[in-house]
């Protein structure tokens, strides 16, 4: 080397401006087997899903047998139906159906999901593909995985970041919300931009400066969070409990209601005979 480059694998190199992402790196790895195929991490950030150094480990498909593992690369001796198998700027890289299968069992629930959502934004992707995938190989290692990822995942999260707010707030015990809402006031004007919410509890969290005080004035209560931290998720978890159980608390409680049981939202999403309406961002 000259100085100009900077190694990626033994014998593999790239150019010492060019930034290393997990793309680059699975590059690098399929120039070490050209009759290998990236999977996995590497596969999902081929498709633009990268979310940074979950796991810096490319795995890469082999057919044959003799290849040999190097430090940062993963060798996993398999030969997947050419329908699972596709091209990415020249790369052999598995499809992103197959990727998100792959992913749901390889990764904790939390990561899995939150790549599925992103893979999901970034491609043609749905889960009704990863499900076929799922069903074709219904006797992998690990399969069982795979439906409880797809319960909680959510094409139409907006960011990685919503995503494991709402990720988080699942495993924390909070029903499933909706995504990326826009609240409105009767005259259909925007109130607030809300990352989750709980329509038929009037209740949500944004990341919007001042959308509480925006939103009590159509009825909601709006929590707002700007940073996705373990000590404030469970403060924020508690505090949307509470939020939800003022609607309907939980029978041990053996108390009155403490609100009245709001209608659900109509069909256009209003909310509350109209003071607010909830629709899609």
């Amino acid at each position: 080397m000259d100085g100009t480059t900077r190694p990626l694998f033994p014998g593999v190199s790239v150019a010492r401006e060019v930034p290393v992402t997990m793309a680059v790196r699975a590059a690098g790895a399929a120039l070490l087997h050209p009759g290998g195929m990236v999977a996995g991490v590497a596969a999902a950030a081929l498709f633009g899903a990268d979310l940074g150094p979950l796991d810096v480990t490319v795995d890469l498909d082999v057919a044959v047998t003799g290849v040999r593992a190097r430090p940062g690369l993963r060798l996993r001796r398999r030969q997947l139906p050419t329908e699972e198998v596709t091209l990415v700027d020249g790369v052999r890289v598995t499809t992103p159906a197959r990727t998100a299968y792959d992913l749901a069992r390889w990764l904790p629930r939390g990561d899995a999901v939150v790549l599925l959502d992103v893979l999901c934004a970034r491609t043609d992707l749905t889960l009704d593909n990863v499900r076929a995938v799922a069903t074709a190989h219904r006797g992998d290692r690990d399969a069982r995985l795979v439906a409880g990822v797809l319960d909680w995942a959510d094409p139409r999260s907006s960011s990685a970041r919503d995503s494991r707010l709402r990720v988080a707030l699942r495993a924390r015990g909070l029903p499933r919300p909706e995504v990326d809402q826009r609240l409105l006031d009767r005259d259909r004007r925007e109130v607030a931009r809300l990352s989750l919410a709980w329509p038929e509890r009037r209740t949500a969290v944004s990341g919007q400066p001042s959308a509480a005080a925006a939103a009590e004035a159509v009825g909601w209560e709006v929590l707002e969070i700007h940073r996705v931290l373990d000590a404030v998720l469970d403060s924020l978890a508690c505090r949307l409990l509470r939020s939800l159980e003022r609607w309907h608390p939980p029978p041990w409680l053996h108390g009155p209601l403490i609100g009245k049981q709001p209608r659900p939202p109509g069909p256009d999403g209003e909310c509350d005979g109209g003071l607010s309406r909830l629709v899609p961002a």
